[in-house]
Parts: structure tokens; C-alpha cells; sequence
């Protein structure tokens, strides 16, 4: 009988609870669909909101975007922390490129089980021909722009550099369960939001 309780100890105890995540409307910002100037004015927001030290969040639904525009936002989050503001950020679809970097920069980071999780290397897009010179100015360029975003992304993650690299290079589509796995304590996996709307709306 012992031995029978004993089991059923641990079996409970190895199943974690359902985690919801209740967010306050009043202090919510919604990240939706691709990144661009647009989000100056969800940057704009979240400084005057991060005036008041309640938590702030985030549902962060984008496959990433434009680079200076995110990092106009990145520098509203980190602002907000300064001052003492919590960031909690949730992604019920997608957080890829950009949108993925604005994820690492949350005090608190939660995710579906099958949400979509993606860094990459950063791209740029060109129209007509590219001298030499101009592709080795640009390619210098973007160097500069992303190695502190992949060295924020690689203290957050905790993993080992060759992991990082190895996903980096291959463009891996992680979802919110595979990932937790790889790196545990950078996000927590939850099954509801409550007092959010449209979760799943990418616009």
C-alpha cells in the first residue's frame, strides 16, 4: 500500500499544473504581423505606459520584419526595465526574426506548446544590380547591427555556442515545447491567456 501511494506521490508531482496567464487589458500591447514603422507608435505606447511601474504586456504575434524599426522598439523595452517596469511577453503564434528578438528582450517569456519560435541570420533585401563595394559595405553593416542581438540571444538561451551556431545556420523552427526543452529556463510553456483578445490575429 505504501509503495502504491509512493508512485501515485510522484506521478503527481512530475505533472505539472495547467499554467494560465492573466495579462490586464489596460496595460497590453499587441505586436502583430510584419514589423515596421508601425511600431514607432507601440514604441511611443509602451514608453508612456512604462511611466507607471505596474507590468507591462506583450503578445507578440510576428514573423519579424524590418531591422531599424524593431530596434527603435528594443530600445522602448529597455526603458521600460530601467525605470523597473516587468515585461511579460506572450507569443500564442509566432515570434520569428525581429519579432523573436523582442521576445528575448521580456523580463518574462511565455509560449503555446506549439507556438512557432525562429532566429535567424539577418537579411537584407535589394533591388537592381549591387556594385562589389556596396555588398561588402552592406555585409560589414549588418555584421555590426546583429552581433549584440546574437549575443543577447545566446546569454538568454544559455546554450552552448556550437548548439546556437548550428541552429542559427539552419534556420531551425522551433515550437514552444521543443524549445523549453532545448533551453529551459528561457521560456514557460502555458495552455491559456485570459483577459487578452484576439490571440491568434496576425494583424
Amino acid at each position: 500500500m505504501k509503495f502504491l501511494l509512493l508512485i501515485l506521490g510522484l506521478l503527481y508531482t512530475t505533472i505539472a499544473p495547467a499554467k494560465t496567464i492573466t495579462v490586464d487589458p489596460m496595460r497590453t500591447l499587441y505586436i502583430k504581423g510584419v514589423v515596421d514603422g508601425e511600431i514607432l507608435k507601440q514604441a511611443q505606447t509602451l514608453e508612456e505606459m512604462s511611466r507607471t511601474k505596474k507590468p507591462i504586456y506583450i503578445i507578440i504575434n510576428s514573423p519579424g520584419g524590418s531591422v531599424y524599426p524593431g530596434l527603435q522598439f528594443l530600445t522602448a523595452m529597455q526603458i521600460a526595465k530601467y525605470r523597473g517596469v516587468t515585461l511579460n511577453c506572450i507569443v500564442p503564434v509566432m515570434a520569428a526574426s525581429m519579432g523573436f528578438q523582442i521576445l528575448v528582450n521580456c523580463t518574462n517569456r511565455y509560449a503555446f506548446a506549439n507556438s512557432l519560435l525562429l532566429w535567424h541570420p539577418m537579411k537584407i533585401q535589394m533591388r537592381g544590380g549591387i556594385s562589389g563595394d556596396r555588398l561588402l559595405y552592406e555585409s560589414k553593416e549588418m555584421t555590426a547591427l546583429e552581433k549584440p542581438l546574437l549575443k543577447q540571444i545566446l546569454r538568454e538561451l544559455r546554450i552552448s555556442a556550437r548548439t546556437f551556431a548550428y541552429h542559427y545556420r539552419h534556420e531551425t523552427l522551433w515550437t514552444g515545447r521543443r524549445l523549453k526543452k532545448l533551453s529551459p529556463g528561457f521560456l514557460e510553456v502555458i495552455h491559456d491567456v485570459q483577459g487578452a483578445e484576439g490571440l491568434f490575429k496576425l494583424k
